[in-house]
């Protein structure tokens, strides 16, 4: 862990916009337009790479990946960091009531709650 006793280290949390490259290389990976993995994973270090590199010239101490690595269709998703675990976890699904129809609710101790947006 990196530590500073003459600056507060800054870091970064959270999806960063694609490149356009890396948007279309989702988008094929995802739509089984190409199965060539070694150039989308090529595609994808390039551009964590200079996302990191970017960072580090801004001046962030401690630069992350920022989320590369999640598929996005667009430079910014702001949907896709709520439907990417339905990929990865089973016994999940879309089915039922629409989040931005539903009335908010509060979760109480032992009852935790999907709200409305």
């Amino acid at each position: 862990m990196r530590v500073s006793s003459d600056h507060i280290l800054t870091s970064h949390v959270g999806s960063l916009p694609r490149p356009d490259n890396l948007i279309e290389a989702n988008r094929a990976r995802e739509a089984g337009e190409t199965t060539d993995e070694p150039a989308f994973q090529g595609t994808l270090r390039a551009g964590v790479r200079e996302v990191v590199r970017r960072q580090k010239d801004i001046g962030i101490d401690v630069p992350g990946d920022g989320e590369y690595g999640k598929s996005m269709g667009q430079r910014i998703d702001y949907g896709a960091w709520m439907s990417y675990c339905y990929h990865r976890l089973g016994g999940l699904d879309f089915t039922g009531p629409d989040m931005h129809a539903m009335p908010p609710r509060r979760s109480q101790p032992g009852e935790i709650v999907l709200t409305g947006f």
